[in-house]
C-alpha cells in the first residue's frame, strides 16, 4: 500500500455525449424538405463525465505534481451506446468559436446544453475493492441524479461511516441543483459538519429561490450570498458545515468559513470572502468568450480536494489556496475549449482539456490572477419602519461597503496619502495598473472604481441590453443620469451605450436653450424619423429639470405621454415614437435622493405643473455620477449614504486621477508614445496639483480645460511651464493654489530634480 494520500472519488456517473457541427465550407441548399445534405459532416462522441469527469481531472493533477497523491473513481463503460440504460446520459451541441474555422486554431465549446437521459437506477459502482475508508479526501459528484437518495448501500464505506469528530476523511460535496437536499445531505451535514466543504454553482443556487444579483458589483454579490446562506431557509444548512464555496465560474466566487468567536469558543462565527477578477464581473467576462464549458464546478471541487490532499493541516488558507487555484482552472478550461480528437483529416470528437485544467490547478499558488477581499464585521442594516420586531431587524441585509475602502483600513492613520499614492499609480501607469486588487468597471473610454457609479451604470447598461433583445418593445426605455455640474454625466452615458451597440444613434439635446413646448415636439419628431430608419435612438435630454419660464420643472409633465405610451400629441394627431431610449440628464439635482425629495416637496406644497412624482414612477433605472471632486459630509448622494459610516469623501483623489489619465489620453497621446516605459512623462508637481486641488469650479470641464489650456503640442513631458497662466486658471480654479500645489510633489512620487 502507497503512503501518499488517498483521494476517493464517488457520486453520479454520466456519460457526456456531443453533437459536432463543423461549419460547412458553403451554405447548405435548398432541399425543399428533404432535412439532409450528404457534403455537411457531423459526428457524435462521448467522454465520461459527472464523477468519471472529476476523477480524471484529479489524475491529471497528480501527474502535473510528481504522483504526489493517488486518485481512485468510477468510470462508465469503454465504448458506451446512447441506449445503455444502466448509465446517465448527458448531451450538448458544440460549435467552433474560433471565426476562421482552421482546424489548427480550432476552439470548440458548447453552444447549446441538452438535457439528461436518465438510468433505469443508480449506476453501480465499477470499482472491485473499497478503499474509502483509508481516503484522506472524499470528492462526492451530486449531480441530483440519484446518488443522494435513499440507497445507501450504493454509497462507498466512508461515505456511510464518516468517522467521528476529531478523525476521518475531509468531504468535498459538488452540489448541483436542488441544494442541500436529500439523504445524502442530512447525512454528511450530522455526521461530519466540521469536515465538510460544500461547492456549487451560484445558478444552482439561485434555482432554488435563493435571491442573489446578477453582474452589479462584487460588494453587492458579496453581501447577497453571505445573507443568503445565513438567513433563507432554502440554503441557511449549507452555512452549517466547515466551508462553502459559491462558484461564479471564470469570475469569481465567495467562500463561507466557520470560525471561533473570541467571546464564546464554543460559538462558532461565520466569515465571508469574496474572490474576484477586478476588472470582470459575471457575464462581462463571457461576452468577450462567447460559449460554455461543462466543468466549472468540477475544477473547482477538484483544485479544492487537492490542496486538501497535499496539506499537513485544513485551514482557511488551504481552501482559500483551492479556490484561487479553481478559478484559474476554470479559465483554463474555458480558454482552451475542447481538445479535438481526429482520425486522419476528419474531426471524430472533443475531449476534454484535461492536462491545460491540471496544469492551471498546479501553477494557480505561484501565479495568481484573482484578488480577495474579507467581508467587514457589521451589523446588519437596521429596518426603518416602525413595530419592526427584533429578531426581524437582525435578519435584515447588511449595510454598505466597500473593497476599495476595505484594502485600505489598515492604513487609516495615512489613508488619505496611501489613496493619493495609489492615484498617482493610476495617472502613471493606468488603472489596470495601480489598481489589480480593487473592482472597477470599463466601458469604452469611461473607468470607474467608485461602487455607486459601477452600479449604476451597470444596471443602465443591463436595461439598454434587454431592452434591445426585446424586439416588442415600443414604449421608450427611460433613464436619468443625475449628479453635479461637470461630472461628466453625457460623457459616461454615451461611453455606456457604445459598449452596448456601436448602431445605437446617439442624439442630443439641450431643453435650457429652448422656451416653447413646440419645439420639444420638434425633437420628438426627430427622434420618430429615426426610429423609423430602423436605428434605436439614444436621446439625450439634457438639462431636463430646468424650469419652463416661470414654473419649476415645467418640462416635466410634456415627457408623461412619451415615457408611458410611446407616442406625442401634435396637431390633433397621435404620433408614435417608435423603439428609443431616454436619457434624462439632470442639470439642477446631484443625485436620485434630491429628485425624489423635490417630489415630495412639490405633494406637499400642491405645486400644480411639475409631474414630479409622475415622472420618476417612469424611469426604469438611474445612475447618479459622483465627479471629480469631494461630496460634502452633510450631503447624501445615494440611497446608501446612511450605511456608509465615514461620510467623509476621501477617494475623489482616485475619481479625479482616472478622469485625469482619460483626458490626457484623449488630447495629448503623444505622451503615451515612448513604449519603453510605462510611467507617464508628467512632473510631479502637475500631477500634485490636479489631484490635490480643494476645488474645479466646472468639475470635469475645468479638468479638461486645464489640460487642453496647456503648451503641450511637441513636448515629450508634462512640465509645470506647459501649464497656463493663474488668471486663466482661475477661470476653473483658484489659480494661487493651484500653482502652488504644482510647486510640490504628490505623495509617493519623486521630486523634480530641474525647476520649470
Amino acid at each position: 500500500m502507497s503512503n501518499r494520500p488517498l483521494v476517493w472519488v464517488t457520486g453520479d456517473l454520466t456519460v457526456d455525449w456531443q453533437w459536432i457541427e463543423p461549419a460547412p465550407e458553403q451554405p447548405a441548399p435548398d432541399l425543399e424538405g428533404e432535412g439532409w445534405w450528404g457534403e455537411r459532416h457531423v459526428s457524435v462522441s462521448s467522454y465520461p463525465g459527472g464523477a468519471a469527469l472529476l476523477g480524471r481531472v484529479l489524475q491529471e493533477v497528480s501527474s502535473c505534481d510528481n504522483e504526489s497523491f493517488e486518485v481512485s473513481y468510477p468510470e462508465p463503460p469503454e465504448s458506451p451506446t446512447p441506449t445503455d440504460q444502466h448509465y446517465h446520459h448527458s448531451y450538448m451541441s458544440c460549435k467552433n468559436y474560433n471565426k476562421s474555422n482552421q482546424a489548427e486554431s480550432s476552439l470548440w465549446r458548447v453552444a447549446k446544453p441538452g438535457g439528461v437521459a436518465r438510468a433505469w437506477e443508480t449506476p453501480q459502482d465499477s470499482r472491485e475493492e473499497d478503499n474509502s475508508d483509508k481516503a484522506k479526501v472524499v470528492v462526492v459528484n451530486d449531480a441530483g441524479l440519484g446518488f443522494r437518495g435513499k440507497e445507501k448501500g450504493r454509497w462507498p464505506a466512508a461515505v456511510r461511516r464518516p468517522g467521528s469528530e476529531e478523525e476521518g476523511p475531509w468531504f468535498v460535496l459538488k452540489m448541483a441543483h436542488p441544494v442541500a437536499e436529500g439523504h445524502l445531505w442530512e447525512h454528511l451535514i450530522c455526521k461530519c459538519p466540521e469536515r465538510l466543504v460544500v461547492v456549487v454553482a451560484v445558478d444552482a443556487l439561485r434555482y432554488g429561490d435563493v435571491h442573489i444579483s446578477r453582474g452589479v458589483s462584487w460588494e453587492q454579490t458579496a453581501s447577497d450570498v453571505h445573507w443568503e446562506l445565513l438567513q433563507n431557509s432554502k440554503a441557511k444548512s449549507l452555512a452549517c458545515c466547515a466551508y462553502v464555496v459559491v462558484s461564479f465560474p471564470t469570475v469569481g466566487a465567495f467562500l463561507l468559513s466557520r470560525r471561533r468567536a473570541d467571546s464564546d469558543p464554543k460559538e462558532m462565527k461565520p466569515e465571508g470572502r469574496i474572490f474576484f477578477d477586478p476588472e470582470h464581473i459575471e457575464d462581462t467576462w463571457a461576452e468577450v468568450h462567447p460559449g460554455s464549458m461543462v466543468g466549472y464546478t468540477t475544477c473547482m471541487a477538484a483544485a479544492i480536494a487537492y490542496k486538501i490532499a497535499t496539506s499537513d493541516q485544513v485551514d482557511i488558507h488551504v481552501i482559500s489556496d483551492g479556490v484561487q487555484a479553481g478559478l484559474r482552472a476554470q479559465r483554463a478550461l474555458h480558454e482552451n475549449g475542447y481538445v479535438e480528437r481526429r482520425r486522419g483529416d476528419t474531426l471524430v470528437g472533443l475531449a476534454p482539456p484535461y492536462t491545460a485544467v491540471a496544469k492551471a490547478i498546479r501553477k494557480a499558488v505561484s501565479e495568481l490572477q484573482f484578488s480577495y477581499a474579507e467581508m467587514p464585521e457589521q451589523q446588519p442594516r437596521e429596518q426603518s419602519s416602525k413595530g419592526q420586531s427584533s429578531k426581524q431587524s437582525s435578519n435584515a441585509r447588511p449595510g454598505w461597503w466597500t473593497i476599495l475602502k476595505e484594502r485600505y483600513k489598515d492604513e487609516e492613520q495615512d489613508k488619505e496619502d496611501a489613496l493619493l499614492r495609489v492615484a498617482t499609480e493610476i495617472v502613471q501607469e493606468g488603472p489596470e495598473e495601480a489598481l489589480k486588487h480593487v473592482p472597477l468597471a470599463r466601458f469604452e473610454r469611461l473607468v470607474t472604481v467608485d461602487r455607486r457609479e459601477i452600479e449604476g451604470y451597470r444596471n443602465v447598461r443591463r436595461l439598454i441590453v434587454d431592452y434591445l433583445q426585446r424586439r416588442t418593445a415600443t414604449v421608450p426605455l427611460s433613464i436619468a443620469v443625475l449628479g453635479p455640474p461637470g461630472a461628466g454625466k453625457s460623457f459616461g452615458v454615451r461611453q455606456v451605450a457604445r459598449s452596448v451597440s456601436k448602431d445605437i444613434r446617439i442624439i442630443e439635446f439641450n431643453i435650457a436653450q429652448w422656451t416653447d413646448p413646440e419645439e420639444l415636439y420638434e425633437a420628438l419628431q426627430q427622434v420618430r424619423d429615426e426610429a423609423l430608419s430602423g436605428k434605436i435612438p439614444l436621446v439625450l435630454w439634457d438639462e431636463f429639470d430646468c424650469n419652463l419660464g416661470n414654473v419649476k420643472l415645467g418640462w416635466l409633465k410634456y415627457f408623461l405621454a412619451p415615457m408611458q405610451d410611446g407616442y406625442f400629441q401634435r396637431g390633433g394627431h397621435r404620433h408614435p415614437l417608435g423603439r428609443s431610449i431616454f436619457v434624462f440628464v439632470g442639470g439642477q439635482f446631484s443625485s436620485m435622493k434630491e429628485l425624489e425629495e423635490e417630489s415630495s416637496r412639490s405633494d406637499s406644497s400642491n405645486a400644480g405643473g411639475s409631474k414630479v412624482r409622475d415622472f420618476v414612477s417612469r424611469l426604469k433605472g438611474y445612475v447618479d455620477v459622483i465627479g471629480p471632486d469631494p461630496i460634502p459630509a452633510t450631503k447624501s448622494s445615494s440611497e446608501h449614504e446612511e450605511d456608509r459610516g465615514d461620510r467623509e469623501d476621501k477617494e475623489y483623489v482616485l475619481r479625479r486621477a482616472l478622469v485625469l489619465r482619460n483626458i490626457l489620453e484623449y488630447h495629448a497621446p503623444h505622451l503615451f508614445s515612448k513604449r519603453d516605459s510605462k510611467d507617464l512623462p508628467i512632473a510631479p508637481g502637475v500631477l500634485n496639483a490636479f489631484l490635490s486641488i480643494p476645488e474645479y469650479k466646472h468639475g470635469t470641464r475645468s479638468m479638461e480645460a486645464i489640460v487642453t489650456m496647456s503648451l503641450l503640442a511637441g513636448r515629450k513631458r508634462f512640465e509645470r511651464s506647459c501649464l497656463p497662466a493663474e488668471a486663466q486658471l482661475d477661470l476653473h480654479v483658484d489659480g494661487k493654489e493651484f500653482l502652488k500645489l504644482a510647486q510640490n510633489p504628490a505623495v509617493g512620487t519623486p521630486a523634480e530634480k530641474t525647476s520649470c
